[in-house]
């Protein structure tokens, strides 16, 4: 996920100028996605997911329990290294013939030793998981920050450069409603939350009067980089999120949802880091066909006609690929009806190399240009060190939703001097492309179709309870259906579409596979608690046991582009 930063920054300070004006005390400093896992564990009550105690209960894990982890993405590779750690029998199976998932990392293409990534890229102050992961591996981030700046810049409708303060001023309106709404919804989750749930982004903006314009093409734009949809695609609960209340208190979420660190050498290594010392653990070119139960196994059909038995299996792959595989086995109707209507969002990266970077001086190290058409958003494409201004360089011009779509089938020189001459208003001295230029599709990449998740109205609520939820101190609920666990980025509570959800998803499910006793299904048809996961499994929905590999109608299915070829440079 790329975080519209700026923008949020922009509706925090006009809250605060809300707040100050009302005489009512400024937020308070809040984690990232605290609302939404808050609200996720509100809606489990009567979760189908798989509750597990967080404690020294997993003393009690069968320590030769067979499971198959299914993706070798980051959640994958987090939860074989966990498994292994468990003293499990374990072993991963990946379609590729690489690991990595949606990290990709390269080196040398726009300068010598310049690294960059073609995939994730960004982590927060507040990924706590995945910054952890960095320095257990012996890898470094890098302090985007410590090279100045942190300045957002948004092109305007007249072209020039929107002042963060005017900008935060027209937004003060819709502000004011936003925390209304977070301070109705801190009352009453259940309620509240399906009543904004059911609106879109869009809806919610026109409901409440913000008029088209720079401030609503800055929400607009905010929405097509975090989620990868259109405004009139996206859940109004997200702008929720994005001014929290949780019992009683105001939050920001800005000091830490900072995208302020990066892998020294691109994320892509961290995937290496992990696979390395468990080499024979992994198979790569391993593409899932058919999943069946034979007795209490799990019996896995792989599309070159092998086949693994398992006791569990944990499922680390994209929302898409899962309605590729044929699943003849009872499925509660809820994960169903989840697999087989969520979709990732559509986001593209141009990436257009200089042989200067005068961006830096306007920018500084994290800084971002902001953009109502065209691209969404454009900032420095270094996964390194970032060196002198004078030398080669790279920006990373990033469409989001229909901007995918509109742009499939443009020539990416076209984009490239295009997105050049836009930047140019706002960049002093920007110099004409060198030629360099890398473009990645990750929704035309037929082992991922799209980028990372993105939940249209009415699918918060309706899905909450089949999410990824952990509480300090109390339970956690894995993503788990019987036999079989999911994990990845799109099912973190507070941190889907980040790699720090994607590895918190692959620890929990893995953690889920091998815990013996407190472990069921709960809600409609499940097992009792005590009981085993293949009690839960046993126990539901016997009824149309497979499931469809057909694409059902939805949200995204207006604007995926269908181009093939995953990079083209040009």
């Amino acid at each position: 996920m790329r975080g519209a930063i700026g923008l949020w920054r922009a509706l925090d300070q006009a809250r605060a100028r809300n707040l100050e004006a009302a005489g009512e005390a400024p937020a308070a400093v809040g984690r990232d996605g605290i609302s939404r896992r808050t609200l996720l564990a509100a809606l489990g009550g009567g979760a189908a997911g798989l509750v597990l105690p967080r404690s020294p209960a997993f003393a009690r894990a069968q320590s030769r329990r067979k499971v198959i982890v299914i993706g070798g993405g980051l959640a994958g590779l987090t939860a074989l290294r966990r498994l292994r750690a468990l003293g499990a029998d374990a072993t991963l199976y990946e379609a590729r013939q690489a690991i990595g998932g949606r990290t990709r990392s390269v080196t040398g293409v726009f300068a010598p030793g310049y690294a960059f990534d073609e995939g994730g890229q960004l982590v927060n102050s507040d990924h706590g998981e995945m910054r952890r992961l960095v320095r257990d591996l012996g890898l470094r981030l890098i302090d985007r920050s410590a090279a100045g700046g942190g300045r957002e810049v948004q092109i305007g409708r007249d072209g020039a450069a929107v002042p963060e303060a005017a900008l935060a001023e027209a937004l003060r309106g819709i502000a004011a409603t936003i925390t209304a709404d977070s301070d109705r919804l801190d009352r009453d989750y259940e309620s509240v939350a399906r009543e904004i749930d059911a609106l879109s982004v869009s809806a919610y903006l026109d409901r409440h009067g913000l008029a088209r314009g720079d401030a609503r093409d800055a929400l607009e734009a905010g929405v097509r980089t975090e989620y990868g949809l259109e405004p009139e695609e996206a859940s109004a609960l997200e702008l929720l999120f994005n001014l929290p209340t949780v019992d009683g208190r105001r939050l920001t979420r800005l000091s830490l949802s900072d995208e302020r660190y990066l892998v020294e050498g691109g994320t892509g290594r961290v995937a290496e880091a992990l696979a390395r010392p468990m080499t024979s653990s992994i198979r790569t070119g391993k593409r899932l066909d058919r999943i069946e139960m034979v007795g209490g196994t799990v019996r896995l059909r792989f599309t070159d006609g092998e086949e693994a038995d398992a006791d569990r299996v944990i499922l680390a792959l994209p929302a898409p690929l899962l309605r590729e595989i044929r699943i003849d086995a009872p499925l509660p109707p809820l994960w169903r009806e989840l697999i087989d209507e969520v979709r990732l969002g559509a986001n593209e990266k141009v990436i257009v190399g200089y042989d200067r970077q005068p961006w830096r001086h306007t920018l500084g190290g994290d800084g971002a240009i902001w953009a109502s058409e065209g691209f969404s958003e454009a900032w420095d494409a270094a996964s390194a060190r970032l060196g002198a201004a004078d030398r080669p360089g790279a920006l990373t011009y990033f469409l989001g939703g229909a901007q995918v779509a509109a742009e499939a089938r443009t020539d990416t020189a076209v984009l490239r001097d295009r997105y050049t001459a836009m930047a140019a208003r706002v960049v002093p001295g920007l110099p004409q492309p060198n030629g360099r230029v890398r473009r990645t599709r990750w929704g035309d990449d037929p082992l991922t179709r799209g980028a990372y998740i993105g939940f249209c109205p009415g699918q918060l609520t309706r899905f909450g309870s089949l999410l990824t939820v952990e509480e300090e101190g109390q339970a956690a609920r894995a993503s788990g259906a019987g036999p079989l666990l999911f994990a990845g980025e799109w099912l973190s509570d507070a941190w889907p579409g980040y790699m720090n959800g994607a590895v918190q998803t692959g620890r929990v499910a893995a953690e889920a596979a091998m815990h013996v006793s407190q472990v069921a299904l709960r809600g409609s048809g499940a097992a009792a608690p005590g009981d085993t996961l293949n009690a839960g499994w046993a126990a539901s929905d016997p009824i149309n046991p497979v499931l469809s590999r057909g694409r059902a109608s939805g949200c995204l299915d207006t604007h995926l582009p269908g181009v093939p070829g995953l990079v083209t440079d040009r």
